[in-house]
This record gives structure tokens, C-alpha cells and sequence, in this order.
């Protein structure tokens, strides 16, 4: 149970700060066409604390996953 609770976690919030992320380079895309250095700084101020806190937020969760499952990585599995 607790296994996809945490899966549900790590996908909603990488789905989130992966769009976040694409919402960011749109509007900064945006910016740089109008040519309106102001609002592309303002941009990353406002959204990059929000996609940054998620994607830390998604690797705890996709690191506490891996111990969950009890998924086992050893020298042999890495090559």
C-alpha cells in the first residue's frame, strides 16, 4: 500500500516540476521574441524556487522508493 502511495507521489511531482520546468523556458522563450530582459529574469525568479523544491522533493521520494521495494544495487547490476 504504502509502495504505491509513494509511486503516486514521485509521479505527480515529476510530472509537475518537468512542466514547471517547460512553463519556465516557454516564458523566458517569450521574453527573449519581445525582447524584454525584465520579465525574463522575473520569470526565473518566480518560478524556478517552486520547479527546484520539487525536483529535490522528487528525488527523496524516488530515492525512498528504491529502499521500499527493496530494489538492491551492487557493482555487478551497474555494468
Amino acid at each position: 500500500m504504502i509502495n504505491k502511495i509513494f509511486k503516486f507521489i514521485f509521479v505527480i511531482s515529476t510530472i509537475l516540476y518537468l512542466s514547471l520546468g517547460a512553463v519556465l523556458v516557454a516564458l523566458q522563450t517569450i521574453g527573449l521574441l519581445i525582447t524584454d530582459g525584465v520579465f525574463i529574469t522575473e520569470v526565473y525568479e518566480m518560478i524556478t524556487p517552486f520547479a527546484f523544491t520539487l525536483c529535490a522533493f522528487a528525488a527523496v521520494v524516488g530515492f525512498l522508493l528504491n529502499y521500499i521495494e527493496g530494489n538492491e544495487v551492487s557493482r555487478e547490476n551497474m555494468e
